[in-house]
């Protein structure tokens, strides 16, 4: 893993990112970080597998938010704590952290510039999903949830 091509990845990222599966095609290997964070690399990472900190399911909440926080500086953005219905501004987007209290598993989801949710699975293309809604798989599974707001310097 090169240091120097992810920093510039997410650097020259599309800040208000749009939906396109297709996209992704050469990608698919990507964990659905990689895809909130909207970095194309064909890499499975966790939370904190950049900087060598990584965070699994066994990691507590704080320990996840502060790797999550951690991480995404060192690769050159700012992230910060938000709510689900605050604004975004010109170079930031929001992804949403969620994850099951039982087993500790987490997942992500990126807001995009149509104000949707989608997220990937790794060897699957994007899609869309609602995780709010009360019938969703998520919404039951997955108590936690955690708002972010990523603003690419």
């Amino acid at each position: 893993m090169n240091i120097t091509n992810l920093k510039q990845e997410i650097r020259t990222t599309n800040a208000n990112p749009s939906y396109n599966p297709l996209e992704w095609k050469n990608y698919k290997e990507g964990s659905c970080y990689v895809y909130a964070i909207n970095m194309h690399i064909n890499e499975f990472l966790l939370i904190g597998n950049i900087i060598g900190k990584q965070a699994d399911e066994k990691s507590s909440d704080e320990e996840l938010i502060e790797v999550l926080q951690e991480e995404i500086r060192f690769l050159g953005a700012e992230i910060q704590l938000t709510t689900e219905d605050s604004k975004v501004e010109k170079n930031e987007y929001k992804i949403c952290l969620i994850r099951d209290p039982r087993t500790g598993y987490y997942h992500f989801f990126r807001q995009d510039n149509n104000f949707l949710w989608s997220h990937k699975f790794p060897q699957e293309f994007p899609e869309r999903v609602d995780y709010n809604g009360e019938d969703s798989f998520y919404y039951k599974s997955f108590s936690k949830r955690w708002y972010f707001k990523i603003r690419i310097q």
